[in-house]
């Protein structure tokens, strides 16, 4: 990964916390990890409490093209523990060979249900599975389904 990718990232992911902090005075936490809901194959997300069972996230990650990917959604919480996910963001990323290599990521809805292992106030390990739609990587590279499962685990202090 290039300097100026971590750079980029360092810089969005300063820009997105000082909006959503400045914006709202409702509790916010912050979850970092790995898959769909972390914007990237690696990211962060800033939760922002709309009620007490629902939040909206915003995040930032960088993606398998070593770009920067986004996402947006919402988390349902059923329970203390137990979250319905949906959100729109980074997907999957089709690499290209001809005389040179290229990465073009793509976006899609995504749906799914999750466990906090720490709870909704409290740090711990969250593990999401998803439904993630990848029609329009299947559309690039046909090998690719519509859509399928993945699972995203992080942690969320």
């Amino acid at each position: 990964m290039h300097l100026t990718h971590i750079t980029k990232l360092s810089k969005l992911i300063a820009i997105v916390v000082l909006t959503f902090s400045s914006s709202s005075i409702a509790e916010q936490a912050f979850e970092i990890g790995l898959g769909t809901n972390h914007a990237g194959v690696i990211g962060g997300t800033i939760n922002i409490d709309v009620n007490p069972n629902t939040e909206f996230f915003g995040g930032l990650g960088l993606t398998a093209g070593e770009g920067v990917g986004y996402v947006i959604g919402s988390r349902y919480w059923i329970n203390d523990k137990l979250r319905l996910i949906g959100n729109y963001g980074y997907n999957c990323t089709v690499k290209t060979i001809s005389t040179t290599t290229t990465y073009k990521d793509y976006y899609g809805l995504n749906i799914g249900v999750g466990y906090s292992f720490g709870g909704i106030d409290s740090s711990g390990v969250a593990l999401d599975l998803m439904l993630i739609d990848t029609s329009d990587c299947h559309n690039a590279l046909a090998s690719v389904s519509k859509s399928s499962m993945k699972i995203a685990l992080g942690y969320r202090f």
